[in-house]
């Protein structure tokens, strides 16, 4: 799965007569973003789209778009490949579980048995 970000503008076709009901607003979809952090490259996606509506209206947006979709495929496959050649660094290469070399020194009175653990273990020292 994925996210993508849509977005609702305001429309900038003129009303063709009188009495004519004024027009919806036109929404307008992002490409899909995959990967660990997925959600928050929506998210800004939907968030430089809305920029650069407000810096220079529908074809500055439109300009971003365009930008987001020629890029997808590349940003697609260093999600998959889990690097960071993505736009404005949106993905990331996950960080290795165990720390390599000492780490951060043991306080005293914290035995052996607790090194094995990994960063992410719940327990308490001493259990």
């Amino acid at each position: 799965g994925g996210y993508r970000a849509c977005v609702t503008f305001p429309s900038i076709a003129a009303v063709t007569y009188e009495g004519a009901r004024p027009r919806k607003p036109v929404p307008v979809k992002c490409p899909w973003r995959l990967g660990p952090r997925a959600r928050k490259a929506a998210e800004q996606d939907a968030k430089t789209l809305v920029d650069a509506y407000e810096e220079g209206g529908v074809a500055k947006m439109q300009e971003e778009k365009r930008s987001m979709f020629a890029n997808a495929d590349a940003v697609a496959r260093a999600a998959k490949r889990g690097e960071d050649e993505s736009l404005g660094s949106i993905f990331h290469r996950a960080a290795p579980l165990r720390p390599s070399g000492g780490g951060a020194p043991k306080p005293e009175g914290e035995g052996d048995e607790d090194q094995a653990a990994s960063p992410g273990d719940a327990r308490r020292p001493g259990e």
